[in-house]
């Protein structure tokens, strides 16, 4: 906000409400996930957002209840959104740029879902970036990882436009 009281337009404003609904979603990772789902959504039941996965980090008895549950919430993996076709769950990471850490993310995630959903089959995994180079492809491809390009309109927004690694 300006001095004078007038709101000045920047990415948390512009992209508040998207990301009241993805939390945990940068503003330009939320404006790709809009796009693909626009795109792709029909093709699923469901979607969740946001889903805690692993133990956390307990700081201990010396901590009283609601800050150790807090610290635990706030340590755990968050998965972007867990979308559902029948009973099959997919993973989906998305992100500005395909990158070795969003590979990590996914097979970190695919791990400890499974480890809470044992009675549930393997999850595919899926990774909906704005951009991709042939390496990130093969070895998401390596992996069992889809990989969707998703144009986004990114207007208003601060994003810079990185070559592929």
């Amino acid at each position: 906000m300006s001095s004078n009281g007038i709101t000045i337009p920047n990415d948390a404003i512009l992209t508040q409400a998207a990301r009241l609904k993805l939390p945990g979603m940068l503003p330009q990772e939320t404006r790709i996930f809009e796009a693909w789902w626009r795109a792709n959504g029909s093709q699923y039941d469901s979607a969740t957002f946001n889903v805690r996965v692993g133990a956390g980090v307990d700081p201990g008895p010396g901590f009283d209840n609601a800050a150790r549950r807090g610290a635990i919430l706030n340590s755990q993996y968050r998965i972007d959104a867990l979308v559902r076709k029948g009973s099959r769950a997919e993973i989906v990471e998305v992100k500005y740029r395909a990158h070795p850490v969003a590979i990590g993310q996914l097979l970190t995630y695919k791990v400890l879902w499974m480890a809470a959903n044992t009675a549930e089959q393997e999850p595919l995994l899926r990774m909906v970036v704005n951009q991709l180079s042939a390496d990130m492809m093969a070895v998401a491809a390596s992996y069992g990882i889809t990989v969707d390009v998703q144009d986004a309109d990114f207007t208003g927004l601060r994003i810079v436009r990185e070559s592929p690694e």
